[in-house]
C-alpha cells in the first residue's frame, strides 16, 4: 500500500495582525473556523497578552458544529507572547464548522478586529462569542482571536501522481492481454 504524503502548513491564521484589545481569561471564549479543505489539525497558536506558564494555562478544546467536544489541546510551549498547544494529530473534514473553546487560566487573550487572515483557500476564523463567569449566555461580539491553526494536507503532486501511475498500469495490463 502507497501512502499519501502530506506537508506541513498553515490552516488559517491571523496571529500577526494587530491587537485592538484583550480578553482575562476568566471568561469563556468560543472562537469558530470554517475549514476548506481536509486536513489533520497538530498545532494552535494563541496570542497573549500576559503570556501564562503550564500551570496557569486554560484549558483549551476543538469542538465540532454541534459544540461537542471532539479534542483537547496540550500546552506545549511559549513562544514571546504567542502560546503554542499541540494536538494528536485531529482529522478535519472538509466544509465544516469547528470552535475552539478557551476558558480558565490566568492572563489575557489578545483579539483584533482586523478581517486580515493567512492560510489556505476557503478557511476562514468567525468572530468570537465569550461568557463571562456569572453568566451562562454567550455575548457574540465583532473581535476574533488572535490565532493560527497548523497541520498537515495531502500534497496535491503526490496524489496527481498516483492517479498517473496506477493509470499506466491499468493501460499496460490492458495492453499486455491484447
Amino acid at each position: 500500500m502507497v501512502s499519501a504524503v502530506s506537508v506541513l502548513t498553515t490552516l488559517v491564521a491571523n496571529v500577526s495582525e494587530p491587537m485592538q484589545d484583550d480578553f482575562y481569561l476568566g471568561s469563556t471564549f468560543v472562537q469558530p473556523f470554517t475549514t476548506g479543505g481536509a486536513a489533520s489539525l497538530t498545532t494552535l497558536q494563541i496570542a497573549s497578552n500576559s503570556g501564562w506558564s503550564a500551570s496557569d494555562s486554560p484549558t483549551v478544546s476543538l469542538l465540532d458544529s454541534g459544540r461537542n467536544l471532539v479534542a483537547s489541546f496540550v500546552y506545549s510551549a511559549k513562544i514571546g507572547e504567542v502560546v503554542n498547544y499541540n494536538v494528536s494529530s485531529y482529522a478535519l473534514q472538509a466544509a465544516s464548522t469547528y470552535f475552539i473553546e478557551v476558558a480558565g487560566g490566568t492572563g489575557y487573550l489578545n483579539v483584533t478586529t482586523s478581517p486580515i487572515q493567512t492560510g489556505l483557500s476557503g478557511w476562514t476564523i468567525g468572530d468570537v462569542s465569550y461568557r463571562g463567569v456569572d453568566s451562562s449566555a454567550s455575548t457574540p461580539s465583532s473581535q476574533i482571536l488572535q490565532f493560527s491553526l497548523s497541520g498537515q494536507v495531502p500534497e496535491p503532486a503526490t496524489g496527481s501522481l498516483l492517479v498517473v501511475g496506477f493509470g499506466f498500469f491499468a493501460l499496460a495490463r490492458r495492453f499486455k492481454r491484447s
